[in-house]
Formats: structure tokens, sequence, C-alpha cells
């Protein structure tokens, strides 16, 4: 993205939580079904336990 890494903490990632687009976990940032549809993907074709986007 040719984006600053402060950037993305400070402004996109607060964005996408309040969006509900993505999730916050133990493991890391997990996009949501709501992100995945965002996308034009289908959330239940990554449903396995365990993958983080």
């Amino acid at each position: 993205m040719n984006v600053a890494p402060d950037t993305l903490i400070d402004e996109v990632e607060p964005f996408l939580l309040r969006s509900a687009l993505l999730v916050r976990t133990p493991r890391g940032r997990r996009l949501t079904a709501k992100g995945f549809l965002h996308l034009g993907e289908d959330p239940a074709r990554y449903e396995q336990d365990g993958y983080l986007f």
C-alpha cells in the first residue's frame, strides 16, 4: 500500500475495527464474515479453525 506503518496502526486499523470488518484475536487480526463479504468472498470457504487473514 506504500503507507507508513504508523498510519496503518493509527488510522486504518481502527476504521476496520469500527466497521466490523476486522477483529483482534489473541493470535492476531481476523477478517470477519462482513469483511469477507465486502471483498466478494464466501466466508464459509474460510471457516477452518486457525485461518488468519
